[in-house]
């Protein structure tokens, strides 16, 4: 019984504190406080179902260690079971521990695992749980466990619905196996893209990510063509776009541009510039964008500015480490208010010890220059206070750039004036009287400083300025480029700072007319340090292609948020209108902007319906609220 009350004060505790460390260590101390025997079990048994949340929780985790005595391993698993369809997620999440913990240390209990994933009975959210508990094994990796967890997962595809297994491929197998066994989840994902389910084939798509895609090129592309072959085979009529695996990467989402997707990951291992040429809707812009993901981020900085003594309106530059720069002005804070707390300190000791000297001299030789002197040296007191106080509140430095926690920066400097590209120092109204700002603070980082270390993407090039362009030349030669007052009638036009550091990777983009316009040395220096692309308009009506579009269409879909999936013939009615629209036999368009403004507006249509989906005949009514302006004057002019 005190065994009981101890553990009931405790949990109550704990319910009541808000921080995740005591929480752990409380939960340390009940698993160490219980023996692990029958009567331990009762105990556990009736946390179970006890009503507060953190009790089920508790039982959930701590119950698997007691699958090991006699005769009490169905009734643990059957504890389990209740808890991993709990209404609480936290008591789900203390199932799957307890399900780990199980498939790790009670082989034995493995064939009560396959019941529940093959059982028809079975709800899904236990079936989750059971795919979740393979993650510490996967993570621990020994063998025996391994294959019994991986069977699992296999057991899940084949019996689990798409709450079960929705993390199966991208999470289990992309992630943590392809982490620490690169090789079975390899072999694995070979085995589902081959496999007659379609829930295997997805899960497959899903597994292929970029630590495998870079390990294994080969195999992965094997497997993306035998997964493109199946989508385009679509021998299971009754998906959705729901059902179709769509990337995480950005490089992996662009559709029709094999060759410019091949060029961005060459420039991006080498750290090369780009120039993007082609007509709108091609995808200019998501390729830099997939660039700067591409780019890694260990030499990422921030960037500081400080005052400098010496010259107000020069202001000095440091470069740290990404994520130093915010600790080093908190430190330096930290310091200021430790000064500053020592310094009134010890002003009002050396006041009291002054009035009480002063006046006990005062009183007790009624000598008026005690008190005179007490006076003078309160002022003296008062005045070097002011000027330690003036030091110790020394302005602080500028985070001028900062990269903590973050990829690789991309920067869409399109349209910029040169200030918002170049950087520059904001107008201070007060410049006299003790109210001024000091200058470092005016200062402002422009596009080419906060790309520093990732992306810098101009499109429609003709829009910059020769002076511009002849800046820009500078930066990307110099990899750095001092920051100064850009209006001439501001109180910071004198301010000019050090070189700040601008080393980016330039990307460009526009169309040949933009060509014509660009300045000649800055069209030289990316031929000669980088790589022109000319986008393709339509690319060949092929199963892969058109199974790209199939995965466009999804994509579009997952990014609008606001209209509801597309059937399978909703899909070739889709790319039926690429054929169209590409204008050249045996093609399918690359512009794809246009293409999902189609599906849009195939979606609202079906909203406006209250259709759950898509169908083939929304999409062939959308033409028509699609057409461009052009197409509507010819149809009016024909009609008159």
């Amino acid at each position: 019984m005190w065994l009981r009350s101890v553990i009931d004060e405790a949990l109550r505790r704990l319910s009541l504190s808000r921080d995740p460390r005591w929480v752990t260590a409380g939960l340390r101390f009940m698993d160490c406080a219980i023996p692990q025997t029958a009567d331990g079990l009762r105990l556990i048994l009736d946390y179970a179902s006890a009503p507060e949340p953190l009790g089920r929780y508790f039982a959930a985790r701590r119950l698997a260690h007691f699958a090991s005595l006699d005769n009490s391993r169905a009734e643990v698993w059957h504890a389990l079971q209740v808890l991993a369809v709990d209404r609480d997620r936290l008591v789900r999440e203390g199932a799957a521990w307890g399900i780990a913990t199980l498939l790790a240390d009670d082989l034995p209990s493995l064939p009560l695992l396959r019941d529940a994933l093959t059982g028809p009975a079975s709800p899904d959210l236990l079936r989750r749980a059971l795919v979740l508990g393979t993650l510490p094994v996967i993570r621990d990796g020994r063998p025996d466990r391994l294959d019994a967890a991986l069977e699992l997962i296999d057991l899940a595809l084949a019996h689990g619905g798409p709450r079960a297994v929705g993390g199966v491929g991208a999470v289990i197998v992309g992630r943590e196996l392809a982490a620490r066994h690169p090789e079975r989840a390899m072999d694995l994902i070979e085995q589902w893209a081959g496999h007659g389910s379609a829930a295997h084939r997805r899960q497959a798509a899903r597994a292929i990510q970029p630590v495998l895609t870079d390990r294994f090129p080969e195999r992965a592309a094997a497997v993306r063509g035998r997964l493109d072959g199946a989508a385009h085979r679509r021998d299971h009529l009754d998906e959705t776009s729901a059902d179709i695996p769509v990337p995480t990467r950005l490089i992996d989402q662009i559709i029709g541009q094999d060759q410019a997707v091949k060029i961005v990951r060459l420039a991006a291992r080498q750290r090369r510039f780009v120039l993007l040429i082609g007509e709108p809707g091609t995808g200019k812009s998501l390729l830099a964008s997939a660039m700067a993901e591409l780019l890694p981020t260990d030499q990422l900085e921030d960037v500081l500015i400080h005052p400098n003594r010496e010259s107000r309106i020069s202001p000095q530059v440091e470069r740290v480490s990404a994520g130093r720069g915010a600790a080093l002005i908190r430190e330096r804070q930290v310091q200021q208010q430790q000064a500053l707390a020592s310094l009134n300190y010890l002003f009002w000791v050396a006041v009291g010890a002054a009035i009480f000297i002063s006046g006990f001299f005062s009183l007790t030789r009624s000598s008026p220059w005690a008190a005179l002197g007490g006076a003078a040296t309160l002022i003296v007191l008062w005045l070097t206070r002011r000027r330690w106080s003036a030091a110790a509140h020394a302005p602080l430095p500028k985070l001028l750039i900062d990269n903590a926690g973050r990829a690789a920066p991309f920067v869409d400097a399109t349209g910029f004036h040169a200030g918002a590209l170049l950087g520059d120092v904001r107008h201070d109204p007060f410049q006299s009287g003790g109210f001024e700002t000091p200058p470092h603070e005016l200062v402002e980082p422009g596009a080419i400083h906060l790309a520093h270390g990732g992306v810098l993407f101009v499109d429609e090039v003709s829009t910059l300025s020769l002076e511009s362009q002849q800046s820009l030349l500078t930066a990307i030669q110099e990899k750095r480029f001092p920051i100064s007052g850009r209006s001439l009638g501001s109180s910071g036009a004198m301010v000019r700072t050090e070189p700040a550091p601008c080393d980016f990777v330039l990307v460009l983009s526009g169309n040949m007319g933009d060509v014509a316009k660009m300045h000649p040395a800055l069209r030289s220096r990316i031929r000669g340090y980088g790589y022109e692309v000319y986008l393709q308009t339509t690319m060949p009506d092929v199963p892969a292609n058109r199974a790209r579009l199939a995965q466009f269409v999804a994509q579009e879909i997952r990014k609008d948020g606001r209209i509801p999936h597309v059937t399978m013939a909703a899909v070739d009615a889709v790319i039926e209108e690429a054929r169209r629209r590409s204008e050249r036999p045996g093609h399918l368009t690359a512009r794809l902007r246009e293409l999902g403004g189609l599906i849009r507006a195939a979606g609202d249509l079906a909203v406006s319906e209250g259709a759950a989906l898509v169908g083939p005949e929304h999409v062939r009514a959308a033409r028509s609220n699609v057409m461009t302006l052009e197409e509507q004057i010819v149809i009016q002019n024909d009609t008159h």
